[in-house]
């Protein structure tokens, strides 16, 4: 087997030097990509004032962008739309509606995600808690909520197991009931 030999060089020049000597058509010239962005006049986020975009993810104008103390410096774009919705017209049937989110192009009519149409009145702010997933019991399979990352049981198997789910929850209850008159039965009979 031969070795590959391979080159070093003292300084950037002597590199550039020895690319150009090698590459006498410019191949490795790197070229600069252009990005379309469409720069438009937007509403300031902070102050409401109008302003000239100068990137595409600009959300102040240049006089809030300097302010070290914003309303809520780490409350998200969504967040501060939520509050705030821009109106904005459906992609499919062209009806306006409130775009709460950066992404959504939508009304509620054509997506389950779309946003709240506006001739159904002024917007409404509505707050879904997240419910967590309900997970499998390993010891006895029932249905139960995790509050802990390494919770594996629920509390009928564990006492520091999780809530079970609402239904087997009364189908645990009803079966304690069942199982506590048998006993009171057979202690009568005895």
């Amino acid at each position: 087997m031969t070795q590959k030999t391979y080159q070093v060089f003292s300084d950037m020049k002597e590199l550039d030097q020895f690319i150009l000597d090698l590459d006498p058509i410019k191949e490795f010239e790197s070229v600069k990509r252009e990005i379309n962005w469409t720069l438009v006049t937007r509403e300031c986020q902070e102050c409401g004032e109008p302003y000239e975009q100068k990137h595409i993810a600009q959300h102040f104008c240049e006089k809030c962008q300097k302010k070290s103390e914003k309303h809520n410096k780490r409350e998200s774009v969504s967040q501060r739309m939520k509050k705030n919705p821009s109106v904005a017209q459906c992609v499919d049937c062209h009806s306006d509606f409130y775009k709460i989110a950066p992404t959504m192009y939508y009304c509620s009519d054509c997506s389950t995600t779309g946003g709240q149409l506006v001739s159904t009145g002024e917007y409404i702010e509505v707050k879904t808690p997240m419910m967590p997933r309900p997970r499998y019991c390993v010891e006895c399979n029932k249905r139960f909520y995790k509050t802990a990352p390494g919770m594996r049981c629920c509390k009928c198997c564990s006492p520091k197991g999780g809530e079970l789910v609402e239904e087997e929850k009364d189908n645990f209850e009803r079966t304690l009931k069942v199982e506590k008159s048998k006993s009171n039965v057979l202690k009568i009979v005895k």
